[in-house]
């Protein structure tokens, strides 16, 4: 679930009335009530930056494509309302199985 799938989902708990322009937001709240398990959001694309495919996600795969990233490893976090330094990175070309790595530790690409 992302942002744009607030709106549906909130209508669909409160029996409200969506807005006629259409939207690209999807109804979670069958999923989140475990009426059904299945994920209504099969692809999700990934964008950084202005307009820029970062990774891709079908079902339980994520294909990550090597772009730049901001970090915060290694560099102060922000205290007391001021920002904190951060780095770029460059993220590798990655695969991972989400089903059973959820916290991507294991680049399959690698094996």
């Amino acid at each position: 679930m992302v942002n744009i799938d607030w709106l549906p989902t909130i209508v669909a708990a409160t029996g409200a009335k969506m807005p006629n322009k259409p939207i690209d937001g999807l109804n979670f709240l069958p999923f989140l009530t475990r009426k059904t398990q299945v994920d209504p959001r099969e692809v999700f694309y990934y964008y950084f930056g202005k307009n820029n495919l970062g990774a891709v996600r079908y079902k339980n795969w994520k294909l990550v494509l090597p772009h730049p990233s901001y970090t915060y490893a290694e560099f102060t976090l922000g205290k007391g309302g001021k920002g904190g330094r951060v780095g770029i990175v460059q993220v590798p070309s990655a695969l991972y199985d989400l089903a059973h790595d959820p916290g991507e530790a294991y680049n399959l690409l690698l094996y």
